[in-house]
């Protein structure tokens, strides 16, 4: 038995190929990012009780989870609202403390937030808009 086989393989202009487990193709860089986020971007008739959801490619360090690294603003308000985390730290949950107001539009932003490798999470930004119900307010309907 040999040692490993090596053929050449011929990549287009400008892509770049990473060890498996580094990053997918079109993640654009290397380092953690954003994967998913729900709401999506540009959703609407979002509840205005719901939980802001993000996916991280690479597990969070928890010490910078803050309201400051993960926030939701409507216009330059910054809301209030608490962090939750995964165990395994690649899922962040932001939840408001009240209601947000509806039909406007709220920002997420995330930014200065480290994984767990001490890189920091490239920024993301994202948009959607509040609808004029709450979660208690479906459960009401179909109760009654």
């Amino acid at each position: 038995m040999g040692g490993p086989v090596v053929r050449p393989v011929q990549v287009a202009e400008g892509t770049s190929l990473r060890p498996y487990g580094t990053g997918l193709a079109g993640s654009g860089g290397d380092g953690p990012w954003v994967i998913r986020v729900d709401p999506a971007d540009g959703a609407s008739g979002v509840l205005a009780d719901a939980p802001v959801v993000l996916t991280l490619s690479h597990p969070a360090d928890a010490a910078t989870l803050t309201v400051r690294t993960v926030r939701v603003r409507e216009g330059a308000l910054p809301l209030p609202g608490h962090i939750a985390v995964s165990p395994d730290g690649c899922v962040v949950i932001w939840i408001p403390e009240l209601p947000l107001q509806a039909g406007v539009e709220h920002v997420l932003e995330v930014s200065g937030l480290r994984d767990r490798r001490g890189r920091e999470v490239r920024p993301h930004r994202s948009a959607f808009t509040v609808g004029h119900h709450t979660l208690d307010d479906l459960l009401e309907d179909k109760a009654g």
